[in-house]
């Protein structure tokens, strides 16, 4: 080969990373081996320098083999995988096989067998895309703009739809309103709607024949655009990272705004969301020490991932709740401070349901309708502009996160 190929070892032993980077380590093929411990670390990886072969641990591979090695294959067609597998996994081996991977080696590793693997892989192998995407012959013009969280019940899905539809009343624009909580969404309960088709009918029939996802989205009083959630958890495996990035991708084209209300945490298809956001809007509250814990591992989360600032937007809900936590001391801990904070007013949210409305057309006036709308303007305007705090951690504050 004219040019020396990189490696990357995801795999949770470091062992197994040691063995495989000194079978390499006298290959003319091989210009340097990488090591993830963990499926997130390597996706970030492969995002900023692309490997050539990746040698996948299977006992790494959520929900399964199979759909582990078709998103790698899927996302990086040129590059190679080599499932790290278990002595008599046959049927995990097969269904990585079948899924695009191009070899496989059993643990123990023999440092001879890595070597003959890898050379045979690079000598013969043709990349192929086994799991082909929709390709749209559109260029993408809309915004993207997710709610995320690292904790349940923070208000995230709250703000998505109010935001939603001031976004479409202030620039008179065409929005779209994703439900991604694949599991547990509740867009559709937040606006009082019984949809007869959701993203898993998308998805059910999409596996058959490929077809536009926009006959899938139900109207909502003629304002916005809504991609409903799977009805039953269960139901949620149907939809894969892949299939969700040719959906946003598709609706970015037709849409000038995208509001996306993901699933809190970091899953597969969360992270794909927050990779094609324009504007990612982290949703907090200072209810606990625990969210606050949460809060700083997810902001080292998403800088591990390469997000900027001006990509990432913390938002502070409840904020004139009463807690012992101060705003200051917890942006000093977290060493960035909140763009947006949106009132507390439990009564109006709960009217808001009751009347089966959002909060901002049931009482616009209400100082928590207002902050969503100051909200949406910035959003319009592009002034949505988050700056680092240089402060460094208290004491007080730093016990308590390390507690």
């Amino acid at each position: 080969m004219g040019t020396r190929s990189r490696a990357l070892v995801i795999s949770s032993e470091e062992r197994i990373f040691l063995d495989i980077r000194q079978a390499l380590s006298n290959s003319n093929d091989i210009d340097q081996c990488e090591w993830k411990e963990t499926l997130i670390a390597g996706l970030a990886f492969i995002r900023q320098s692309k490997p050539n072969i990746i040698f996948l641990d299977e006992e790494l591979c959520f929900p399964d083999v199979s759909t582990a090695v078709k998103e790698f294959t899927a996302k990086l067609p040129e590059t190679r995988i080599i499932l790290l597998a278990q002595m008599g996994r046959r049927d995990k081996i097969d269904a990585a096989i079948l899924s695009g991977a191009v070899g496989y080696l059993l643990k123990p590793l023999d440092n001879s067998e890595v070597e003959a693997t890898v050379q045979r892989v690079l000598a013969n192998f043709t990349p192929e895309l086994t799991a082909p995407m929709i390709q749209s012959c559109l260029t993408q013009t809309g915004k993207i703009i997710s709610t995320f969280s690292t904790v349940d019940g923070v208000g995230k899905t709250t703000i998505a739809v109010n935001l939603a539809v001031l976004l479409a009343k202030l620039s008179g624009k065409k929005i779209c309103l994703i439900d991604a909580d694949l599991q547990f969404g509740d867009v559709c309960r937040f606006l009082h709607m019984d949809p007869s088709l959701t993203i898993v009918d998308f998805a059910s029939r999409e596996a058959v024949n490929r077809h536009s996802c926009r006959e899938y989205l139900q109207s909502w009083n003629e304002l916005i655009d809504v991609f409903a959630a799977p009805p039953k958890p269960e139901q949620s495996s149907l939809v894969t990272p892949s299939m969700i990035v040719e959906v946003i991708k598709e609706l970015a084209c037709e849409y000038n705004y995208v509001v996306i209300d993901t699933t809190v945490g970091f899953t597969d298809v969360g992270l794909e969301i927050l990779e094609l956001s324009n504007s990612i809007l982290f949703v907090n509250t200072l209810d606990s020490i625990s969210c606050v814990k949460n809060l700083r591992l997810g902001m080292d989360t998403l800088r591990d991932l390469k997000y900027t600032q001006d990509k990432v937007h913390l938002v502070l809900n409840r904020y004139k709740a009463k807690t012992a936590i101060g705003i200051a001391e917890v942006e000093k801990a977290i060493n960035s401070s909140f763009a947006v904070k949106i009132g507390n007013d439990f009564a109006t949210a709960a009217g808001a349901l009751q009347a089966q409305q959002p909060m901002v057309l049931y009482q616009p006036d209400r100082d928590v309708s207002q902050d969503i709308l100051t909200l949406a303007k910035r959003i319009v305007e592009n002034t949505l502009i988050d700056n680092p705090k240089q402060s460094s951690i208290t004491d007080r504050l730093s016990r308590w996160l390390k507690g």
